[in-house]
């Protein structure tokens, strides 16, 4: 994750700068136990249930806590489905972090999906949000400084991760170009 710090507002930073991808997936009939195992492999707190190729619900680490652990149920027997969060809330990648902050505060979660074009790309947590608290810092202490001229700042571009705006593509390596987040690939074309 980078947060450009040439932009002129670092409070405008969207949902696909932060978010994490690819999403991991399970099947609905797979058990809890199997749930959390794809978790601890792919390091993450969170699997999307999909049923037909759509998105059906989220079953997280606190879901496998409060329904699993907390209420004594075996976690072999129990299915994806029996224990998912429903329905899988979402936010826009090109929405602004701060307004994805302010839908997860009302509805009271911790992630959401995060969708390009209506599918689910990405998913944004309270751990993506944090992890890029220092960045903002960096970001509005050089804004008040203003002391990075704009050549220099074309000379030693940063690099990105998010959709390229032309080819629609994931790229770690975006650059901005003319106010367009541009792949290599198609800077090279």
């Amino acid at each position: 994750m980078a947060i450009d710090p040439s932009r002129t507002n670092p409070a405008n930073i969207t949902v696909r700068e932060v978010m994490n991808s690819p999403v991991i997936t399970g099947r609905p009939e797979e058990t809890a136990r199997q749930i959390a195992k794809k978790m601890t492999e792919n390091d993450v707190g969170s699997i999307v249930i999909v049923e037909n190729n759509t998105p059906i619900g989220m079953v997280t680490d606190g879901d496998i806590i409060d329904r699993i652990v907390s209420a004594g149920l075996d976690p072999d027997k129990t299915k994806a489905i029996e224990i998912m969060t429903k329905p899988i809330y979402t936010v826009e990648s090109e929405a602004q972090l701060v307004d994805a902050v302010k839908y997860m505060r009302k509805k009271k979660v911790k992630r959401v999906g995060v969708t390009y074009k209506g599918k689910i790309e990405g998913i944004l947590s309270i751990w993506d949000i944090i992890s890029i608290t220092p960045e903002l810092v960096e970001i509005f202490s050089e804004r008040l400084n203003i002391e990075t001229p704009l050549a220099e700042s074309r000379r030693n571009p940063v690099l990105m991760a998010g959709y390229c705006d032309l080819c629609n593509r994931w790229s770690d390596s975006l650059i901005e170009v003319d106010g367009k987040y541009i792949c290599e690939e198609c800077r090279v074309e």
